[in-house]
């Protein structure tokens, strides 16, 4: 193994900001459906998917495996004779280079691109078609637009940087940031930083489609309408911030949150104005409150209706379109059914303790309340809480006792066949288990579906529990429902 640690720990260096030499690896597909592993055989190395293992290499760059979130496809780099090669789903791609890195899927599996090095130059090989050779790729900048037909980076150079947007360079800037195409793949955003002047304040640029749209010393944030390419940019002021929606700046205010748009094009912000919070929904303020949650701003699925949670002196309420609810000691974020429907979801902090609430009528439950999820057609919900020293998870079909459920894990998802189904994370305190729990259907039981504590553990590990912990859970629990109908 040390011969290996030696040729292959240059593997992806000169686009990521640390590089550790290559290690054995162990995991599975997103969908959970393939076991991949990395093992050595006489100082070679393979890549073996459910077993079958691949031709063997001088090295494998496990920090660069990849896979798709769809059809579950993997590329990972590959060192063979002093050279680095691409290998895409189980096949060496033709191009071997000096270097390769930033290894990308588009968001349907479709699409494939990296970034590659030979000699002084970098290049973004998309779908086996080779760019123009570059100074410089950005590192995280390669970025599918969401239907995979578009794909963007910056390009860094001794004089400044540029974005290229389907192989056609756009307007040199000092600096670029936050690539962000539009829901419906139509427009591409991002912020420029113009040129240092002497004697002249700094200067940025919020650029659509090639266009500067909006010039402030900063653009902290901004959002990109899901349709017809609108923005609405936050831009700093003299004394405070203003926003710019459409062109037509508002404001000032003391503070701003991250505009959000619904699904029609609908925008909505978080400001704070003489010492009040308002949101502000397509220009117009609603009602004043001492607080609101800039984050728990949210539009049900149709973009018809916006929510979200404020606080007036010491009570906390759910307001809908302008409606406040029953008012609480605390209260969670409140959220819509993610594909369809207007039902509204949240926990609240009651006198009697926490209780969940549809629609701001509460749910009868026995014990206390501490998750709440909705079905992707809000026509269901699941509730997790807590009696008699156990868990429950209560769903229109019945309540069943598990020992342990692991906080933020319970959500839905559509199984294979197609149907939809409650799962979390559980724990069996008597036989030192760990499962994932999903709905069997009918009669409101549940399935044990076994589980490989020690492969989540790694996954966690490779992302960090505090930044993506929790969402590497759902994912593992969305995969594991998803696999559900095909398994029976």
């Amino acid at each position: 193994m040390k011969s290996f640690v030696a040729r292959a720990v240059v593997v992806s260096c000169f686009l990521s900001a640390s590089c550790t030499p290559p290690r054995a690896w162990l995991g599975k597909s997103p969908d959970r459906a393939h076991r991949i592993e990395v093992v050595e055989v006489d100082e070679m190395q393979h890549v073996a998917v459910d077993g079958q293992k691949s031709a063997a290499y001088d090295g494998v760059g496990v920090d660069g495996i990849t896979f798709s979130q769809t059809r579950s496809r993997m590329a990972y780099p590959a060192l063979r004779a002093g050279r680095w090669h691409v290998v895409l789903d189980g096949k060496p791609e033709p191009m071997s280079w000096d270097a390769v890195g930033e290894l990308r899927f588009s968001e349907d599996g479709e699409h494939f691109a990296y970034v590659a090095q030979q000699r002084t130059y970098s290049y973004v090989v998309r779908d086996g078609v080779i760019g123009r050779g570059v100074d410089d790729v950005a590192a995280g900048s390669l970025t599918f637009s969401p239907d995979g037909a578009h794909l963007a980076y910056v390009v860094l150079t001794r004089r400044g940087a540029f974005v290229v947007a389907d192989d056609k360079p756009m307007p040199m800037y000092a600096g670029v940031a936050k690539l962000t195409y539009s829901h419906d793949s139509a427009h591409l955003a991002y912020t420029g930083r113009l040129p240092d002047v002497a004697g002249e304040e700094h200067m940025e640029v919020l650029v659509v489609d090639g266009a500067q749209v909006t010039r402030s010393r900063r653009i902290p944030a901004f959002a990109l309408s899901p349709v017809g390419g609108a923005s609405t940019a936050v831009v700093s002021r003299e004394g405070g911030w203003g926003v710019v929606r459409n062109g037509v700046e508002e404001g000032p205010y003391t503070s701003v949150s991250q505009p959000v748009y619904g699904s029609t094009g609908r925008s909505a912000y978080t400001a704070i104005r003489k010492g009040s919070a308002y949101v502000y929904v397509d220009g117009v303020a609603g009602a004043p409150f001492d607080e609101i949650t800039g984050s728990s701003i949210m539009f049900s699925a149709d973009g018809q209706h916006v929510a979200y949670r404020a606080r007036l002196a010491k009570a906390w309420r759910v307001v809908v379109d302008e409606r406040g609810g029953p008012v609480f000691t605390n209260i969670g974020a409140p959220r819509f059914p993610a594909s369809k429907g207007n039902t509204l979801a949240y926990v609240a902090i009651t006198a009697s303790g926490p209780k969940g609430f549809l629609d701001n009528s509460p749910l009868q439950l026995d014990g206390q309340i501490r998750e709440l999820a909705l079905s992707p057609d809000g026509t269901r919900y699941v509730a997790l809480y807590g009696a008699d020293g156990a868990d429950y998870v209560r769903s229109r079909e019945g309540t069943v006792k598990i020992p342990i459920v692991l906080g933020g894990s319970l959500l839905f998802g559509i199984d294979a066949l197609g149907y939809t189904r409650w799962g979390c994370l559980a724990a069996d305190t008597y036989g030192r288990q760990i499962f994932i729990a999903i709905e069997r259907g009918g009669d409101g039981g549940y399935t044990r579906i076994p589980f490989d504590e020690h492969e989540l553990v790694a996954a966690v590990a490779r992302k960090g529990w505090s930044e993506k912990g929790d969402a590497v859970v759902r994912a593992w629990v969305l995969a594991e429902i998803k696999r559900y109908g095909s398994a029976r």
